[in-house]
């Protein structure tokens, strides 16, 4: 997740596409499309806490190192695990489209 120019390797940032609103509604967390892409959108996503929260930051552009260390600092948990599971649920944002690079 990261980008390489002029032998440089520089971390992506990433942002969720505003036309994707987070909603809290009877304690869930949903993901709810506004504008065009709802006519493209199947179902509504629900999401865990720790997903909410990661999605929460990226209203602004944020990389996955920054991201992690929310996990690291809310759940207590090991950079390297943190790190991973961010990555993976990074990548799954970006193949959703709810996310994009920046």
């Amino acid at each position: 997740m990261y980008l390489t120019t002029n032998n440089e390797v520089t971390p992506m940032n990433y942002k969720r596409k505003s036309n994707y609103e987070l909603k809290e509604i009877g304690g869930e967390t949903l993901l709810i499309p506004r504008g065009a892409e709802t006519v493209d959108f199947n179902n509504v996503t629900v999401f865990n806490e720790a997903g909410a929260l990661l999605l929460n930051a990226m209203n602004e552009a944020t990389d996955v190192d920054s991201l992690a260390q929310i996990l690291v600092e809310k759940y207590n948990i090991q950079p390297d695990e943190a790190k991973a599971d961010t990555e993976a649920y990074v990548q799954k944002m970006l193949d959703a489209g709810i996310i994009e690079a920046v």
